[in-house]
């Protein structure tokens, strides 16, 4: 919102601004049909607002063809409700925001047992994501990224305290995942979570173990 605008419509004409004289639009929302043709698109194709219709839509509008959108059912995404290992459960997801964590929860694994393992970037209001996240199990690992915006993992874990009954600050993210590991047990769950850049520096060298 900083960067972006504070109102919907601000932020509208930001991502708005990239629109080509001559290109073909394809939009989630139709309120925003008359703003990209002021852009210049010659065509605007409405679709429903998920991703896999948007997608679908932004296919056929370029092959100038019908696709079957039943064909993304078995795409995999990296970092994206990534299974990482058993003994414990260890799913991976970059959900960096509010909206990320509300779609990543329904579609866990319905256990009451996970341990979360998070990272944080200060400006992605983290009180309401730890809050969200703790509907998960009564356990936190707080960690950090090297990104600048990282909230350190003692002050991610001090703004954990009122969502969780334990909130631990492990400041190296291969030390958390084990120390979440650990805490889960062999027949436990972890969720790592809260920052794509996270999963990044544990993907460098993350094993199993």
């Amino acid at each position: 919102m900083d960067v972006l605008g504070e109102t919907r419509e601000q932020i509208a004409a930001e991502k708005l601004a990239v629109v080509q004289p001559g290109s073909t639009v394809v939009l989630g929302q139709g309120e925003w049909e008359a703003l990209a043709r002021a852009n210049g698109a010659a065509e605007v194709v409405i679709s429903a607002a998920s991703n896999l219709a948007l997608a679908a839509a932004a296919a056929e509008a370029y092959l100038g063809a019908d696709v079957d959108p039943h064909a993304a059912q078995d795409v995999e995404l990296p970092g994206r409700l990534e299974h990482r290992g058993e003994a414990p459960l260890e799913i991976w997801d970059g959900a960096h925001n509010l909206a990320g964590i509300g779609y990543l929860l329904p579609r866990l694994p319905a256990r009451d047992d996970w341990v979360v393992l998070a990272s944080i970037l200060e400006d992605k209001r983290p009180e309401l994501m730890l809050r969200a996240l703790s509907v998960l199990g009564q356990t936190i690992v707080a960690t950090e990224s090297s990104n600048a915006r990282s909230l350190r993992a003692g002050d991610l874990a001090a703004r954990a305290e009122p969502y969780f009954q334990h909130a631990e600050p492990v400041a190296d993210p291969h030390e958390a995942r084990r120390r979440a590991r650990t805490l889960a047990g062999p027949s436990g769950a972890v969720v790592v979570t809260g920052s794509l850049y996270l999963l990044s520096e544990l993907s460098g060298s993350s094993t199993n173990q």
